[in-house]
């Protein structure tokens, strides 16, 4: 169930199963579904900005890249592809003709990427209980799990599937369709976020290096493809931190700049409370 860019048409096409009312509006919970809801919407949009160099020569679209944005966009690409490239041959998709090459899949873990930082973006935004109250919003069994925890168990659990290597290698093929595995752990694996949310560590010596036991969970920073760059530079009081949200594919694509909480909470007892200097703003400023 996936949203699609109609690019003659100028149009998102949404299918009707990604939006639901059967939860209340007025609660918490709804927010959590932008970890399947926004990232599926996010993808419809976002070959938007990849279009007209991708692979399709006949498109009619206006926007045109910087050589500056293109050549970061083309950076973090390289990025992606060579992370991919870095995974253990038992983890790669392959077919009875060999090994997927990497170049084939770069734009489909861009999107994916993009994706999923940007639906944590809106995640941020929308949850009140943390903006408002100052509340880190938590399910009474799931006590120990914070609420930036169960966004990314959300997002995996929405890409649970039951399907067997022939089907997931076409629908790769024939729609460019990540595998779930892939889906999950490359883009959590350059998320700052979910390193930090997990307290997650990759050694800096030796990369993405596979040593044959298990491939890392996150990137080191060095090698980090960040589709979005996360700012978070340290307030007057400690407890608190401001974050801004700065794209690497083009800012201009993506209507403004998003101002967000950090995603480290206090550690005091009780309710967890959150201490945050600055409501989250979003600016619509267009370059």
């Amino acid at each position: 169930m996936r949203s699609r860019y109609n690019v003659a048409q100028q149009a998102v096409y949404l299918p009707v199963g990604l939006v639901g009312d059967s939860l209340p509006a007025n609660s918490t919970m709804p927010v959590y579904h932008a970890s399947r809801t926004a990232v599926r919407l996010y993808l419809g949009l976002l070959p938007l900005v990849y279009e007209r160099w991708d692979s399709n020569e006949n498109t009619e679209a206006l926007e045109v890249l910087s050589g500056s944005s293109a050549s970061r966009l083309a950076h973090l690409l390289d990025c992606l592809e060579a992370d991919w490239s870095a995974m253990p041959m038992e983890l790669r998709l392959s077919t009875d003709d060999g090994q997927i090459p990497p170049a084939e899949a770069r734009y489909a873990i861009l999107a994916q990427s993009a994706a999923l930082a940007l639906a944590y973006a809106a995640f941020k935004e929308l949850l009140s209980v943390e903006r408002v109250w100052k509340v880190d919003f938590r399910l009474l069994p799931l006590a120990d799990v914070t609420s930036e925890q169960l966004f990314f168990l959300f997002y995996a659990l929405d890409n649970c599937e039951r399907s067997d290597k022939p089907y997931r290698v076409h629908r790769f093929k024939a729609w460019r369709i990540l595998p779930p595995e892939y889906r999950v752990n490359i883009p959590l694996r350059h998320l700052p976020q979910f390193a930090q949310a997990f307290r997650c560590n990759a050694s800096s010596s030796g990369g993405n290096s596979w040593h044959g036991r298990a491939w890392p969970m996150v990137a080191p920073v060095e090698s980090r493809c960040e589709a979005v760059h996360w700012n978070v530079p340290p307030s007057p009081n400690s407890r608190t931190r401001r974050a801004g949200l700065h794209a690497d594919i083009p800012p201009e694509f993506l209507g403004g700049v998003v101002e967000l909480p950090s995603t480290t909470a206090a550690s005091s007892g009780g309710a967890r409370l959150r201490d945050h200097a600055t409501a989250p703003t979003i600016s619509n400023r267009v370059r």
